[in-house]
């Protein structure tokens, strides 16, 4: 299931023990028809230190494997696509951005502790 990336921008929660594939569905004129881009876009990672980006060949999706590590609370790392919208040799610079949140997986166990409650 896809989630697009528009100039606006979405929210998006994802769980930190899964890969998150990142499409890009189409780049679209102001009315929100198909357009052509120039080149191949480029990805960037806000923060790097949370996984992964795999970029396809065309630039048209890229992969991000989480390394296990959380966002903080009420953070997001964004994801940048940025093309050239000019296809003379001119450059027009378009972007998309997209957040998102890693949040933990499944539960697959449970912590316990002891203490001691006092004589009875």
């Amino acid at each position: 299931m896809g989630h697009p990336i528009t100039p606006g921008g979405i929210m998006y929660f994802h769980q930190v023990d899964h890969k998150l594939v990142i499409p890009i569905s189409s780049p679209v004129d102001r009315y929100g028809n198909t357009a052509k881009i120039d080149g191949v876009p480029t990805w960037m990672l806000s923060d790097n230190s949370y996984g992964d980006v795999a970029v396809a060949a065309d630039g048209m999706s890229a992969a991000f494997t989480p390394n296990g590590t959380l966002t903080p609370l009420g953070g997001a790392l964004q994801v940048v696509v940025t093309a050239d919208a000019d296809l003379g040799a001119g450059v027009k610079q378009i972007k998309g951005v997209g957040e998102f949140t890693l949040v933990a997986g499944e539960a697959v166990g449970l912590v316990m502790g002891f203490s001691d409650g006092g004589p009875f």
